[in-house]
């Protein structure tokens, strides 16, 4: 499938594209993990630690997220190195209706990044 060139942010063709993404060394195509930020409504750049934990190199934040039936139901946003026992975390609930995110609110009501991500389902969230 061609690139849309009016809509498209580079000159290249869809096959240099792919030529320029091939890792020689493991002869596989390089891609690139993205997660989506509910708050912000984009896909981040990720990597993921030795944890699980989640780490975002546009923010420089580390994010950790508890799936329920495949859906996020916590997700929580630190400085890179916090223990998940510290008071450092930013953490979000996301409600559904149905199997659709219908809304999100935070521990204490605030943005503050003053939660444990370890006692997130004791927290109180509006």
């Amino acid at each position: 499938m061609p690139i849309n060139q009016s809509t498209s942010h580079t000159s290249d063709s869809e096959q240099v594209l792919l030529n320029k993404s091939r890792d020689d060394k493991f002869d596989v195509l390089a891609v690139v993990l993205a997660g989506y930020d509910p708050i912000n409504d984009v896909l981040r750049r990720v990597k993921i630690d030795e944890e699980g934990s989640i780490f975002t190199s546009e923010r420089s934040t580390t994010r950790s997220v508890e799936y329920v039936d495949n859906n996020p139901l916590y997700v929580g946003e630190t400085e890179p190195g916090s223990g998940k026992d510290e008071a450092k975390w930013k953490i979000m609930k996301i409600g559904y209706s149905g199997d659709n995110p219908s809304d999100i609110q935070y521990a204490d009501g605030d943005t503050k990044y003053d939660n444990i991500w370890d006692n997130r389902g004791s927290l109180n969230y509006s």
